[in-house]
């Protein structure tokens, strides 16, 4: 629990919170942008879900994340 606790505080926790931080300048800026380096979710691929499931969904996590910011902004 305390290595998907760490994975998930990293990936999906730590990407909210600084993109929250930078809105105000995302706000100002004429072009603003948000990069994250999340794979496509593709729930097709179960061997890699089996092997390193921590990661997949913290990584899926942050793509929903990132999805959801963007219709919000």
């Amino acid at each position: 629990m305390k290595q998907y606790d760490l994975m998930h505080g990293i990936s999906v926790r730590a990407a909210f919170y600084l993109t929250k931080l930078c809105l105000p300048y995302l706000k100002q800026s004429e072009n603003p942008h948000v990069l994250f380096m999340v794979p496509p979710i593709n729930l097709e691929n179960k061997l890699f879900m089996i092997a390193h499931l921590g990661y997949t969904t913290s990584k899926f996590g942050v793509a929903m994340m990132a999805r959801g910011l963007a219709a919000e902004f």
